[in-house]
């Protein structure tokens, strides 16, 4: 996954992140510092990769929304999560078809299928952007 193409590998390749956005606009102060994975999460079918900056790239199986990106298409190349922009994501977590985001200010977003709740917005809705739990208070790990 992230890769570019659709083949499966038996050995590791070495994926390549994207700065296509100009995070100037977002986190000005932080550009000096060279962007480096900080964590990974995998999903059914679908990684999540943050990075020090705090800012997503997702890639994978994205048909029920669970890469936030506000739609339901695959990604065979890492991209940014540009509804977080402007947001310091500190940690990632995906289940089987949902991603979550934890912020620095404690808030919780998740996206995904939902059909159990599972995104904890209170409902069954699925949601393919990344939406603030703002019931979810005082959220230290995810």
């Amino acid at each position: 996954m992230g890769t570019g193409g659709k083949e499966d590998h038996a050995t590791p390749k070495k994926v390549v992140l994207n700065y296509s956005v100009n995070l100037e606009d977002y986190f000005a102060s932080d550009l000096k510092e060279q962007t480096r994975v900080q964590q990974m999460a995998l999903g059914g079918k679908h990684s999540l990769i943050l990075t020090n900056k705090g800012h997503i790239y997702v890639c994978g199986f994205g048909s029920q929304g669970q890469l936030g990106l506000g739609n339901t298409e695959n990604k065979y190349v890492p991209s940014i999560v540009q509804s977080l922009l402007g947001k310091r994501v500190t940690m990632v977590a995906a289940g089987a078809s949902h991603s979550l985001c934890l912020t620095d200010r404690n808030d919780v977003f998740s996206c995904g299928y939902n059909a159990k709740g599972q995104l904890g917005l209170g409902d069954d809705r699925s949601m393919g952007t990344s939406t603030c739990l703002t019931n979810w208070t005082h959220v230290r790990g995810l």
